[in-house]
């Protein structure tokens, strides 16, 4: 379970990301879980219009 603190982290972060026309739900352009070269993973990546 996340902490209340990171929970809060989150929405601000969607707030921010559809003010500058990210979407989250827009699912060409999100990537979730996604693991990074190092084996760490990120919640989520956004990707450009070339799906990168």
């Amino acid at each position: 379970m996340s902490s209340p603190a990171e929970a809060l982290a989150c929405a601000k972060i969607e707030l921010l990301l559809k003010d500058a026309d990210w979407y989250l739900t827009d699912y060409s352009n999100v990537l979730f879980e996604y693991e990074l070269a190092d084996g760490t993973s990120a919640d989520y990546v956004l990707c450009d219009r070339q799906s990168r």
